[in-house]
């Protein structure tokens, strides 16, 4: 698969992942935008998304595919279905009387209709009677010519706001004082950092619970015995070695089981993400699924990076890459209470470690930089299709665990 396929979560106003937009570059070598490369991207992304099921890649939320004037007179979005797609009109698309009537009938069908980059003219307003979405622009724009167009839309038509470029905390608390319904953008992603300096009883109990996971010289009794007094634990280990991922044939009935058939790396590896999901508390559930996809990702990308014995630390460094943010905690200090190996920690806090450069090619395509990815990717002779499978597999890999 020569495209590159990523995806962008979009939030309700309690930060529950509502959907995904799905972006896309339709090859390694395609590099400049016009409307034939438009076309082809979303046909592109039409045809994995039915290879691979629409509900895999989004995790069976909905999808927002971009649709250019062309692919939307040819009635392509009825290849997908209504329960699952969002059609995306692009800003270049002009709302003549061929594409309302379009939208008419998609609408009648059951799909769900969303304008992408839309600034208010009155040439939309006859358009805006058969549309669900409307995503603003909030990097692009004033605040005051965005409030101006939400009390227009507010007064004349039934829509639903969408405020997308959110690229911090505060710019979602005034999309969502503003009226927005939806948010996209990387803002959630941020870290929050307290003001106190030492972290809460609950946090220093969760932490020190992955110190004694990540020490090197504990034993099987002796993680055994830190499991079991932790019932939340203890049913979730055996609850994630009973599941279908594992496909043994009998019951899993104790943690002593559970250890002998996953391995102490393995189980240290699960304690440590459960203990992170119980961490993340409120935080929004998509922080702990890209930690987990990190992790995954960076440690089937060892093989290429000639890295092979260093997995269990690569996915130590994918699923830690977001623990300031899931803990409210500087990285500095969840190092120092925890016992990261030295590469670990090194990668976390050194721009310049090799590990932190690997990281940097999930994190890009994670935002649809895939030039970026590919100049990474290229030092390790590692093509971007490799790159792009192992991005979809740790995504099913992650939504599974969290299941």
């Amino acid at each position: 698969m020569s495209s590159c396929l990523a995806r962008q979560p979009i939030f309700n106003r309690h930060l529950k992942t509502i959907g995904y937009e799905l972006l896309h570059r339709s090859s390694e070598s395609s590099r400049v935008y016009d409307a034939a490369n438009a076309d082809l991207a979303t046909t592109e992304t039409i045809t994995i998304s039915l290879e691979m099921d629409i509900r895999r890649l989004t995790g069976n939320c909905l999808a927002f595919i971009n649709f250019t004037e062309n692919l939307l007179l040819n009635q392509v979005a009825s290849i997908l279905p209504q329960s699952h797609l969002a059609i995306e009109i692009l800003e270049s698309v002009h709302p003549n009387a061929e594409i309302i009537k379009v939208c008419k009938d998609l609408k009648k069908q059951g799909y769900i209709i969303a304008l992408d980059d839309f600034k208010y003219n009155e040439s939309y307003r006859q358009l805006l009677n058969y549309v669900d979405i409307v995503k603003i622009d909030f990097l692009n724009q004033s605040l005051d010519q965005i409030h101006n167009d939400v009390q227009i839309i507010k007064r004349n038509h039934k829509v639903l706001l969408l405020a997308e470029k959110i690229e911090t905390r505060e710019m979602f608390e005034t999309a969502r004082d503003m009226g927005f319904h939806y948010f996209q953008g990387f803002f959630f992603s941020r870290p929050q950092i307290l003001n106190e300096k030492k972290m809460t009883p609950i946090r220093a109990t969760q932490v020190q619970l992955i110190r004694h996971a990540m020490d090197p010289n504990i034993d099987y009794k002796k993680l055994s015995s830190i499991i079991k007094n932790d019932v939340v634990l203890t049913y979730r280990i055996l609850r994630l070695v009973n599941s279908n991922y594992y496909g043994i044939q009998y019951e899993i009935q104790n943690v002593r089981q559970a250890l002998a058939i996953l391995g102490i790396n393995n189980i240290r590896k699960y304690v440590t993400l459960l203990t992170l999901e119980r961490l993340a508390g409120e935080k929004p559930e998509e922080l702990m699924l890209m930690s987990l996809a990190r992790g995954h990702f960076l440690e089937m990308l060892a093989p290429f990076v000639r890295m092979r014995k260093q997995r269990e630390d690569l996915f130590l460094l994918g699923l830690f890459s977001l623990m300031d943010v899931l803990s409210d905690t500087p990285i500095t200090e969840i190092i120092e209470k925890t016992k990261l190996s030295k590469s670990v920690a090194d990668s976390l806090t050194n721009t310049d470690s090799k590990g932190a450069e690997l990281l940097r090619i999930i994190t890009n395509y994670e935002q649809g930089n895939f030039d970026a990815v590919e100049e990474i990717a290229k030092k390790y002779n590692i093509p971007l299709s490799t790159v792009s499978r192992l991005y979809i597999e740790s995504i099913d890999w992650a939504t599974e665990i969290l299941k």
